[in-house]
């Protein structure tokens, strides 16, 4: 009974480790294109690791009294590597998910500065990004990345003839609320007559 416990358990960490070594790869490709260190995440990985395998060192060393405490101690060890274990990928996967923001951050920077120096102003680049088919959602966005206030980035989609309901839908899917958008029309200067009037302009009755 004893040997088929430890043969489970071993079966059952199985997945773990794979799932450790996977998110530790990945941890590793992510220095190579960042300047984050990521040899925290390394040590925590490899004293988890340590710490189970002097738990589970010191157990084979110990005198087998009865099946059933050999049972209790295999099941407590696999709570404890697969508590350890799993803290260690929620932490991996936190850490690349904030880098790769990061390098799309840098990226989107890097791109928006080449622009700059080509002569090119921001509504211009506003211009290229709708060209190339981006989301009105994804170039607000953009902007306000960029260091731009939601007024600036507002008022460069207005500048390529959006109307009041395409931009009210990037401010409602970024969950503004009604006084929040209507702070943001005013610093603007477009009161309820002008965004009415502006929206005609653009939307022909029927």
């Amino acid at each position: 009974k004893t040997q088929k416990s430890r043969a489970l358990h071993k079966n059952q960490m199985r997945p773990i480790y794979v799932l450790l070594l996977a998110v530790c790869i990945a941890i590793a490709s992510c220095d190579a294109v960042s300047a984050f260190a990521t040899e925290q995440e390394g040590a925590t990985a490899q004293s988890a690791a340590a710490e189970y395998r002097g738990t589970s060192g010191k157990r084979l060393l110990r005198s087998d009294n009865t099946a059933n405490a050999d049972d209790d101690v295999d099941e407590e060890e696999r709570r404890f590597g697969v508590s350890k274990l799993t803290e260690v990928v929620k932490k991996g996967k936190s850490k690349m998910i904030d880098m790769h923001t990061k390098l799309k951050d840098q990226s989107l920077l890097g791109t928006f500065q080449l622009m700059k120096k080509g002569g090119f102003s921001d509504e211009a680049i506003t211009g290229a990004w709708l060209t190339r088919g981006k989301s009105l959602d994804d170039i607000f966005d953009r902007w306000i990345r960029l260091g731009k206030s939601e007024r600036q980035a507002a008022n460069n989609l207005l500048k390529q003839n959006k109307t009041p309901d395409d931009l009210y839908s990037v401010f409602a899917k970024r969950g503004m609320n009604s006084e929040q958008i209507q702070t943001l029309w005013r610093s603007l200067k477009l009161d309820e007559d002008k965004l009415i009037a502006l929206q005609k302009k653009f939307v022909p009755v029927n």
